[in-house]
């Protein structure tokens, strides 16, 4: 008699003890393919019973993908979690995102949380200058980003490209708003190789192929704590760029209650531990940094607030397209 695979017996034990999930949640999330899975443990002991699918991409691909399956018949997504918060202002207006409310939302700054409660700031990355430091020393080591357009670093300059990276766009915007089309020419003129994302920017820098660049301060931490010590951190005299990266539900969530719950949980103080493990900056000034990184409070920052981000997100698209024109073509 043919005897039963492992896997037939897997399957039966699993039928036999209960243990195919009772619901399933879907998180769509920008945050880093190693990083994600962090929170798995924690997520699995507070909601037994439920399985968490995660689809991991770029923000900008995210988005993408939302508003196909939106046109589809609608997405799959509960959660939402990502680097453009330009992208939840539009769903917002679109009537795609559920009302937050609960008691984490009081304990947070209130300049985080959209002004109608449809999402909120849960993760601070933050956009900085790094450099090779066997290729770039001295005074070569650039002060702030205006100090990336001399001439000095013509060929080599590098950053993501903000029609991959959502982190990216946002710099984009910034550099605008801050010295206008004259940045991007600039950058045209020093030849920037704009192309990737993050990593990919890290990874070039690293071999010294473009050794400065505009690149996400994790993205560096990261890299520091494995032994890499090529790449140094400058923080730019301008202020580090910050990213809000909000949270929030998409309304076709199949069960409000329970999605709502998973969002308090990603608030809670062992979700926000795992932010700082990520080593990015959580929306709690009272957190500890990451590890490798200043406290929130001793970093130049860059200001910004959600009024500015509904202005910069109405011509988001024309400063995308003006980019490409001058700097990827």
């Amino acid at each position: 008699m043919k005897r039963p695979s492992i896997l037939a017996i897997i399957a039966l034990l699993l039928l036999a003890c209960g243990g195919s999930p009772d619901k399933e949640v879907w998180i769509y999330t920008s945050i880093y393919k190693e990083v994600y899975p962090l929170f798995e443990p924690g997520l699995a002991a507070a909601f037994p019973g439920v399985e968490f699918r995660w689809y991991q991409s770029g923000s900008e691909k995210i988005a993408a993908k939302i508003l196909a399956e939106e046109r589809g018949g609608g997405t799959k997504a509960d959660l939402l979690m990502t680097s453009d918060l330009f992208f939840y202002q539009e769903l917002d207006k679109l009537g795609l995102l559920l009302p937050l409310a609960g008691p984490v939302f009081d304990r947070m700054p209130a300049a985080y949380s959209d002004g109608d409660g449809a999402f909120a700031v849960v993760r601070f990355p933050l956009m900085v200058i790094a450099y090779n430091r066997e290729r770039v020393v001295g005074d070569n080591v650039p002060a702030g980003f205006e100090a990336l357009l001399h001439p000095r670093y013509r060929g080599r300059l590098t950053m993501p490209s903000p029609l991959e990276s959502g982190s990216t766009l946002t710099t984009v915007l910034y550099l605008h708003q801050r010295f206008g089309r004259f940045y991007f020419e600039g950058l045209r003129r020093n030849d920037v190789l704009a192309a990737g994302g993050n990593g990919a920017t890290l990874s070039r820098i690293q071999s010294g192929e473009r050794p400065v660049g505009i690149v996400l301060l994790e993205n560096v931490l990261k890299a520091k704590s494995m032994g890499l010590e090529s790449v140094e951190i400058a923080f730019p005299e301008e202020g580090a760029l910050p990213i809000p990266s909000p949270l929030a539900i998409l309304k076709r969530t199949d069960d409000e209650d329970l999605a709502r719950r998973v969002l308090d949980w990603f608030f809670s103080p062992e979700a926000r531990q795992i932010v700082v493990q990520g080593f990015v900056h959580t929306a709690f000034p009272e957190d500890p940094a990451p590890a490798g990184a200043p406290p929130w409070s001793e970093i130049r920052r860059h200001p910004w607030d959600l009024e500015t981000f509904e202005r910069w997100g109405e011509d988001r698209q024309e400063v995308k397209t003006l980019f490409q024109q001058i700097v990827l073509q």
